[in-house]
């Protein structure tokens, strides 16, 4: 996995089941996964969630909702995985 510099700061919204929306912040990304901290908010291992954020495309802001499951947990965060093409269809 590589770090997010702190320029590249990626905020994003989880849909998850049991509380709603949660906020994160990306802190480190890999090719299906996305390590995520979401601060006091504990999510549940292996759920499902879905990730909502807004990506700038030339002059263009897209919104994109990515399924992924909960593959980890930590006091601060997850790592969230994605299957088929996941986060590799993203371009930050």
């Amino acid at each position: 996995m590589s770090p997010i510099k702190p320029s590249q700061t990626i905020h994003l919204i989880l849909k998850y089941g049991p509380l709603g929306l949660v906020r994160a912040t990306a802190s480190c990304c890999g090719p299906n996964s996305l390590l995520v901290d979401t601060g006091r908010v504990s999510l549940t291992e292996n759920s499902e969630v879905e990730v909502v954020l807004t990506v700038r495309r030339g002059q263009l802001l897209e919104s994109l909702c990515l399924p992924a499951r909960i593959g980890g947990c930590s006091e601060t965060g997850a790592q969230l995985t994605f299957s088929g093409s996941g986060i590799s269809a993203l371009t930050i």
